[in-house]
């Protein structure tokens, strides 16, 4: 293992810093490194085919990346299988499986193709340094030492899942569960019923918030506690959906102020690592559900917020916009063209032109005043942007603004419709 070194992609730590730092220890910086990258090659295996959420991926870069780095640590101090520790991120994983009802035979399938593909990883680098005649018998070894370990991983993840299921079904967790899960069904409600389970009254206005966290370690309802008190909410009731996942309802007996995302942001910044979804402040059983649905799409186009926070004010004109994605895609190639719709920097600074320009009645003074350039250098950009169009911006106004109002949450969450028109639903899923 020596000769592993890692690649020019750095990939970022997203096990706990001490499984990274007992790696360092064994292997040294490089081939933990390299260990990290080889890790990467795991989440995309196992979810390929499979639902794609943000949550999803967080969960199997941290469980994939624990499990790699110890199975390495393995493999260079010769370890029994049966003394080698269970990875704290893999454990983790499970109590997000459980409370999200993934089943055990998928989370077991999902570990096993993630180990495979960062095993093949390890066989290429090791078959590069090692005598050709050498090769095949040295690859057969670390697939049987490391299928070795990951068998006595999977028993402890059959272990802790019966475990982790008995708990969250006899819990007073699952009851809050089942609770929110009729409420937001939108279908008829026993509102007693509900807020005994709940422990949180269903009058009164609520503000939804869904906070989402890099690793496991991070309390998420120590956040939300401290941002009830932000924003001076009398009652709160928080569910874990996984390890990095928390739903939140913040309550108050009399309509509080609007804009709750703001003041969230007036509030100081969030916790490392964390970000918040906020959605509107809503009235009753009806608005307790429908502040959770527009945080939902808050969180899906989370890029359109800043400091780690979005909310739905600054992304319900982009979300309804963008619900059905493919005729977003479609209807923005069709208005703008491919090149005002490619990934390139000077076709986002055309569009954010354009779109101001039109957003201000076409003055070019007011235009240069929000983008900080001259009114020439306004003009020069709306002309390549009518040189692109085919034509001026007279007379189609109204076409334009949504067209690039699609843009704007096509690039805020990265994707670029003029690559393909067929990436799946726009933005993070599934939270």
């Amino acid at each position: 293992m020596d000769a592993l070194e890692p690649g020019g992609t750095v990939v970022e730590v997203r096990c706990a810093p001490r499984t990274f730092e007992e790696t360092v220890a064994v292997l040294g910086l490089p081939a933990a490194r390299w260990g990290l990258e080889a890790a990467q090659r795991g989440p995309e295996a196992a979810m390929e085919g499979g639902p794609r959420t943000a949550e999803t991926v967080r969960q199997l870069l941290s469980a994939c990346q624990g499990c790699f780095l110890a199975v390495l640590r393995g493999l260079r101090t010769e370890t029994a299988p049966a003394g080698l520790a269970v990875p704290d991120e893999l454990l983790a994983s499970v109590r997000g499986a459980v409370r999200g009802g993934v089943p055990l035979p998928r989370l077991l399938r999902m570990m096993w193709t993630a180990h495979l593909a960062a095993l093949d990883a390890l066989v290429a680098a090791t078959e590069a340094v090692v005598p050709p005649a050498e090769a095949a018998a040295e690859a057969r070894a670390l697939t049987a030492e490391s299928f070795a370990y990951v068998e006595a991983f999977s028993d402890a993840v059959e272990r802790r899942y019966a475990a982790d299921l008995s708990d969250w079904t006899g819990s007073a967790a699952a009851a809050r569960m089942e609770a929110v899960e009729e409420i937001l069904a939108g279908g008829p409600v026993d509102r007693g019923a509900a807020e005994t389970a709940l422990g949180h009254s269903l009058g009164g206005w609520h503000v939804a918030v869904l906070l989402t966290a890099d690793r496991p370690a991070v309390r998420l309802d120590g956040e939300l506690s401290r941002l009830a008190g932000v924003l001076g909410a009398d009652g709160t009731v928080g569910l874990h959906r996984s390890a990095t996942t928390l739903w939140g309802w913040l309550h108050w007996p009399a309509r509080p102020a609007e804009d709750p995302a703001a003041r969230v942001r007036a509030g100081g910044p969030l916790a490392v690592g964390v970000r918040a979804a906020v959605g509107p402040v809503a009235e009753g059983v009806g608005g307790f559900r429908w502040s959770h649905v527009a945080a939902q799409e808050a969180a899906r186009l989370s890029g359109l917020g800043h400091g780690g926070v979005v909310g739905h004010h600054e992304s319900s004109v982009a979300g309804l916009l963008t619900a059905n994605a493919e005729h977003a895609r479609r209807f923005a190639l069709d208005t703008l063209g491919a090149e005002l719709c490619a990934a390139s920097a000077k076709a986002r600074r055309l569009r954010e032109t354009l779109a101001t320009y039109l957003a201000v009645g076409r003055s070019r003074a007011a235009a240069a005043d929000q983008l900080h350039v001259s009114p020439g250098t306004v003009a020069y950009r709306v002309k390549q942007a009518e040189d692109l169009l085919g034509g001026t911006v007279e007379g189609s106004g109204w076409m334009l603004m949504i067209a690039l109002e699609i843009m704007r949450a096509f690039d805020a969450v990265g994707q670029d419709p003029a690559a393909s028109a067929a990436d799946g639903p726009l933005g993070v899923q599934g939270l």
